[in-house]
């Protein structure tokens, strides 16, 4: 997320709004081609659907004076508790940049291709 979209998300506080709802669930409609219309295609969340707003919610911590609301993928009651856990927020992260590196290392090493 760039600062100026960052600051377009503050902008809300401005006008009064004291928290932010992150979700990643888009409408995303189909095209069907034999009638070349554009179709609903409403897909419910998963538990996976929780990944996107959980990020950034753990990026945004502590950078806005406001409450942080995920509202997708949350299914089971684990998923609470992640989207509860600030601790894991960039804020309480010494080197953030360096946690990412070394995130993204360790998922790419145990990585293995599921079989056909």
């Amino acid at each position: 997320m760039s600062l100026d979209a960052l600051r377009g998300f503050d902008m809300f506080w401005i006008i009064g709004a004291d928290g932010r709802v992150l979700f990643n669930r888009f409408y995303q409609p189909d095209i069907d081609l034999e009638a070349l219309e554009v179709k609903p295609n409403l897909l419910l969340s998963t538990p996976m659907a929780m990944r996107l707003p959980l990020r950034w919610i753990a990026i945004l911590y502590g950078k806005l004076d406001a409450s942080l609301a995920a509202t997708s993928g949350i299914h089971r009651s684990t998923d609470v508790l992640k989207q509860l856990k600030g601790s894991l927020s960039q804020k309480n992260c010494a080197a953030p940049a360096e946690f990412e590196r070394a995130q993204y290392m360790r998922a790419i090493s145990k990585y293995t291709p599921a079989e056909a």
